[in-house]
């Protein structure tokens, strides 16, 4: 079995249920069918795409998260399952065991700022600062941020831009579309295994915020990260106007993205459901040793940087 992001760029169209099948239908013709099974996030990428409560419903009950964009494609809201199945004990220990999930939490930003200082290294703007922060015992996750963005905007021609600014920039409406998708594929993950996205690690729970979410997709950011750079690299070559380029090329990016260190699993997507079932073993287990998280490497960047355009 196979699992896709589905991105509908094409309107006006309708999304329709057909015999276990999601079915795109335009100028009234089925110009794409995939099982319900096999889908893991549907990105509606523009307005003018019509489905009724029975599609959603499908999409649903198939544990399939919904990524809604704007006219502009910037992701605005989304569409989550209702969480079917929570385990008791993996509950219990996501709101009273503090310590490992401290021990977790310094886990996920240590592999995060290691990817971001790989991502630095790769596009040719290393940083002796972040690529130290990530062997630091107390890291400075923000001031890292800082250098972090600093070098990649700068390597991109974009010297005054911050991720503070308005969100209406070419490069931040691309990363946070990366960022949304990510999230959700994240966000359904986490359910699937059991765990309440509300009680994170690090992440405050308050109210309309999943704190496990924001906590679990702090290392999968860097992979989105070097997605742009590449894109933007190939727009230069290719004179790419349109931002559903954009979209194609992530939509390609997930299909290429391997891991080579995770167990059971290899493309990108897969290994997602395998950090949140990890999670859940960690939980269980009481041992931060189990928790599996995804680490940049060299080969990401060949593969993405291969891409000739085509979709």
């Amino acid at each position: 079995m196979s699992f896709h992001i589905l991105h509908v760029l094409n309107t006006p169209a309708k999304l329709q249920k057909y015999r276990g099948h999601l079915q795109l239908i335009k100028d009234k013709r089925v110009v794409q069918q995939i099982p319900l099974e096999d889908i893991k996030c549907v990105v509606l990428a523009n307005k003018g795409i019509l489905l009724s409560s029975n599609v959603l419903s499908a999409l649903l009950e198939h544990k399939v998260g919904i990524v809604h964009c704007d006219e502009r494609f910037v992701p605005c809201g989304k569409t989550m399952p209702l969480v079917q199945t929570i385990n008791p004990k993996i509950l219990e220990r996501q709101i009273t065991a503090k310590k490992l999930k401290e021990k977790m939490w310094q886990k996920v930003l240590r592999q995060k700022i290691k990817n971001q200082a790989k991502v630095l290294e790769l596009i040719g703007a290393n940083s002796k600062y972040v690529e130290e922060e990530s062997t630091k015992k107390l890291m400075n996750e923000s001031a890292a941020a800082r250098e972090y963005f600093s070098k990649f905007f700068a390597i991109l021609g974009e010297k005054n831009l911050t991720r503070r600014q308005e969100n209406n920039h070419e490069i931040n409406i691309m990363l946070n579309y990366g960022y949304t998708v990510i999230q959700a594929l994240v966000h359904r993950s986490l359910v699937a295994h059991g765990l309440n996205p509300v009680h994170g690690l690090h992440h405050k729970d308050r109210y309309r915020a999943d704190a496990l979410v924001y906590d679990m997709m702090e290392p999968w950011r860097p992979f989105l990260d070097l997605m742009v750079w590449v894109f933007l690299q190939k727009k230069k070559e290719k004179s790419f106007l349109d931002f559903k380029k954009y979209i194609g090329f992530s939509q390609y990016s997930w299909q290429k993205i391997e891991f080579d260190n995770c167990k059971h699993a290899k493309k990108m997507i897969h290994c997602i459901d395998f950090s949140s079932a990890s999670l859940a073993n960690t939980f269980l287990c009481q041992k931060e040793n189990q928790l599996w998280l995804p680490e940049v490497e060299s080969n990401h960047f060949t593969d993405l940087i291969k891409w000739d355009g085509v979709l």
